[in-house]
């Protein structure tokens, strides 16, 4: 594989499982990240929907099998000035997903213009790679958030 496809930098990701099951809610932070990220089964959606990090804004992506039995799994990815609102929302009317991750900052400190940025470059990535099947129904303009 060509050395250039990976950042040498080292890092440390921690996870925190709050019930001790890997397969169930994952916090994911990283030491002198402003963000973090929840990772969580569709089965625990009313358990999580209650942590802090629901009502902030951010980024997200749904996760779920293939159409008729494909290899690639089916991913949707949005954002929200509250990530509670659009998941609910999907809790409802999306029922391919099986599973979320979904990312918002410690510090509120992630704005709608730099979240719409951050869902048009992860659309823009996963269609890219050809290794998912996108459930998207339009590809948002990546547009630069202006600096505050």
């Amino acid at each position: 594989m060509p050395q250039d496809r990976f950042n040498e930098q080292a890092y440390t990701v921690r996870l925190f499982m709050p019930h001790g099951d890997p397969d169930g809610l994952r916090v994911i932070d990283q030491p002198n990240w402003s963000g973090v990220g929840v990772a969580f089964p569709r089965a625990a959606y009313k358990e999580v929907s209650q942590r802090d990090e629901f009502g902030r804004t951010g980024v997200y992506i749904l996760v779920g099998p293939g159409p008729n039995g494909s290899a690639l799994p089916s991913l949707y990815i949005g954002q929200s000035d509250r990530i509670q609102t659009r998941l609910d929302s999907h809790h409802k009317n999306k029922d391919f997903w099986e599973w979320a991750v979904f990312f918002v900052s410690k510090d509120n400190a992630l704005n709608v213009a730099a979240a719409q940025y951050i869902e048009s470059r992860l659309i823009e990535r996963a269609s890219a790679a050809k290794r998912c099947h996108l459930d998207n129904g339009n590809e948002p303009a990546a547009r630069r958030p202006q600096s505050e």
